[in-house]
């Protein structure tokens, strides 16, 4: 039997929808570049201006949602907006700030169910919290990261 990779499938959905997201927003700047990676260090390597999602872990135990043949689980997803911006203060035009991202992300899933994903009944927006190395000298292109994180039942076999 194969096993299916929900936190994979949780973060391609949130690519999806969130690129949707920014284009209803018309963040030029971004439309099209809302990429999946393995890992949160990954994002530094893509080309900027663009948005990163990488699962994050590990899973969360949520017996509040556990029935007698599923669990329930939370499955995070850490999302980004990286740029290459100067000290100055330049942008690239049709580029949100980081307080719109943070916005857009948090009324595009908190609380809201994920397409895509029928086992997953609603979502949790948080900061990121320490993801990243501040020390990395690739860090200057993190504008701003957010953690969602999608609660749901998820069969046991």
């Amino acid at each position: 039997m194969a096993i299916t990779d929900y936190h994979d499938s949780i973060r391609d959905a949130i690519v999806t929808v969130f690129q949707a997201a920014l284009t209803a927003e018309s963040f030029t700047a971004l439309v099209g570049k809302v990429v999946a990676v393995d890992t949160p260090d990954d994002m530094f390597n893509l080309e900027m201006p663009c948005v990163g999602a990488a699962c994050v872990g590990p899973e969360q135990d949520r017996p509040d949602w556990g029935t007698s043949n599923q669990d329930g689980i939370g499955y995070p997803v850490a999302i980004a907006l990286l740029a290459g911006g100067t000290t100055r203060g330049e942008k690239t035009p049709g580029m949100p700030s980081a307080t719109q991202f943070r916005r857009l992300v948090r009324t595009t899933f908190h609380n809201k169910r994920l397409s895509g994903v029928a086992q997953v009944g609603y979502c949790e927006v948080s900061d990121s919290g320490e993801l990243w190395d501040p020390k990395n000298p690739k860090f200057q292109k993190l504008e701003t990261g957010m953690v969602i994180t999608a609660v749901g039942r998820f069969p046991r076999s």
